[in-house]
């Protein structure tokens, strides 16, 4: 028992002088993930990609040759245990590792303790083979509890890299765990969309759209899906986002713009909800002309509230939706906006249009909070030119 002690000292040392020993890295700006509560900063030679699942948070990753060759990601989840440790969790993400069917000959190469923003972590170094790609990783699991809301997160920043460069996986983390910095979290309906991430694109190349980073995404048949978790909410998506590609009988944007209206309305009246439509517009799309529709969900009042409220009252309940959505406690109701911009392509022969139809719906938003997310997310989504060929879908393979 004492020499397996001594063993695993020695490991530890070993895992802290290899974090030590490689050359200072150029990093690049710290980049603050407000809906996840965290900042840091990546080597300057990593690129922002976009993330795929509700829960992962960041990724970046460095080419060479056109070949990714490490990547750094960080990913977030609640945890609804008060026993489970950093450590415990670590060990929890080894067996998850073992039981994945793409992973084979998982080895555990050393572990630590680790501070991260002065919270004690659990560190791994693991090697293993990924569909056949031989890969050295080194994770961080670390705990943080939360008052207001009470609620505990647990952060897994991981750095991974094909096997030779396994010299460079474990000082590469070090290097990004001195940039930690936990932040107070915020609702996704607060926070104004900063930079878009990488276009994704039709198969089909008829559209292409690029994510805020930070949002996950995902390409369908019929469009694409992005989305933000919000973490105050436990791992429910605040904001959705979708593009939707048909074909339709409108014949402009305005005529379909109409057929959304009813729909909107037709299931506020179905789900009990008070909807109105805020505003109504022309603008563009992809350097076309589209109509916008912004429109607003809100529980009903109780009979009793609503025989007793004036119109000056009630005008002054709208006023204040933003107030009261900030100070409201986060099981209660919050308004839902729910912003469209649709374009319409000229009817081709048949008499049927290409339609490109976007849609943000964001709950605990304003009007105009809502809007200005829409015209971020309108920035991004594109058509080819005319003259234009298809361009095959392509995407790195991750290490």
């Amino acid at each position: 028992m004492m020499a397996r002690g001594i063993v695993s000292a020695l490991a530890a040392t070993m895992f802290c002088c290899l974090i030590a020993s490689g050359a200072e890295l150029n990093m690049g700006e710290v980049v603050e993930f407000p809906h996840a509560g965290i900042a840091l900063a990546v080597p300057q030679d990593h690129l922002m990609q976009n993330v795929a699942a509700p829960l992962d948070v960041m990724r970046a990753t460095a080419v060479q040759n056109g070949q990714p060759v490490q990547a750094v990601s960080l990913a977030v989840f609640p945890i609804d245990r008060d026993d489970l440790t950093a450590e415990s969790l670590a060990e929890a993400g080894i067996a998850g590792h073992i039981e994945n069917l793409a992973i084979r000959n998982l080895q555990v190469l050393s572990k630590a303790a680790m501070k991260v923003a002065d919270l004690e972590g659990a560190a791994r170094q693991i090697s293993y083979s990924l569909r056949g790609e031989e890969t050295v990783a080194a994770t961080v699991y670390f705990v943080r509890q939360l008052d207001q809301p009470r609620m505990r997160l647990c952060y897994v920043l991981t750095v991974e890299a094909l096997a030779e460069r396994k010299a460079d996986v474990l000082p590469t983390l070090g290097e990004v765990v001195k940039t930690v910095r936990l932040t107070a979290l915020r609702h996704p309906a607060q926070i104004a969309i900063g930079p878009l991430g990488a276009a994704i694109k039709d198969p089909q190349g008829r559209w292409s759209i690029r994510p805020p980073l930070g949002w996950y995404a995902s390409v369908a048949p019929a469009g694409a899906t992005m989305a933000q978790t919000d973490y105050l909410l436990g791992q429910e998506p605040a904001l959705i986002a979708y593009m939707v590609a048909t074909t339709t009988d409108a014949t402009s944007a305005e005529q379909q713009m109409n057929q959304c209206l009813d729909a909107l309305e037709k299931t506020a009246t179905q789900r009990e909800l008070q909807g109105r439509l805020v505003s109504r517009k022309n603008l563009k799309l992809a350097g076309r002309d589209a109509c916008q529709i912004v429109f607003e969900q809100l529980p009903k009042p109780s009979p009793a509230t609503a025989s007793r409220m004036s119109p000056e009252t009630e005008a002054a309940t709208q006023a204040n939706t933003q107030a009261a959505t900030q100070a409201a406690p986060v099981d209660a109701p919050q308004p839902v906006v729910i912003v469209q911009r649709n374009l319409c392509l000229p009817a081709g022969a048949a008499g049927k249009s290409d339609s490109f139809l976007l849609v943000l719906v964001a709950q605990g938003a304003t009007a105009r909070s809502a809007e200005a997310m829409m015209d971020k997310i309108a920035e991004g989504f594109e058509l080819p030119t005319p003259d234009a060929a298809p361009a095959p879908q392509t995407a790195p393979t991750t290490p």
